[in-house]
């Protein structure tokens, strides 16, 4: 059983810190849409780029339970840099398409999800 637990803890914690990570985005996506009237690319790009800081400080202590070093910085950099133009292109299309922030949001967060947590544990945070 606790084979079992320490195998999918990291997934489990990956889920939970990025359920609150894209609530930060979606809350202050919205606070910007709603009460700002900012141009939703930028607010958006903003945004994502203040979580991708949260991000890197919880995902490599808390999730995969590393000690980051220079190495690990580097390849988060690499993957940040590749994620965050993804993140902005695939938003923006979405955005073209449907006009609603929030639901470009969350489909991005959808399709992007798996291939983060997968290129984070492979390639960023790896031993």
């Amino acid at each position: 059983m606790s084979d079992l637990i320490r195998r999918f803890a990291s997934p489990i914690k990956y889920v939970v810190l990025s359920g609150m990570i894209y609530a930060y985005i979606f809350v202050f996506l919205w606070l910007a849409d709603s009460f700002l009237e900012t141009n939703a690319r930028i607010s958006y790009a903003v945004i994502l780029g203040s979580a991708y800081i949260i991000d890197y400080a919880l995902t490599g202590r808390w999730v995969f339970q590393k000690n980051l070093n220079w190495k690990t910085v580097i390849r988060f950099l690499v993957f940040i840099v590749i994620s965050y133009v993804l993140n902005v292109l695939v938003f923006s299309l979405i955005y073209s398409a449907t006009q609603v922030a929030l639901l470009s949001s969350l489909l991005v967060a959808l399709i992007l999800f798996l291939p983060r947590y997968y290129f984070s544990k492979k390639y960023v945070y790896r031993d």
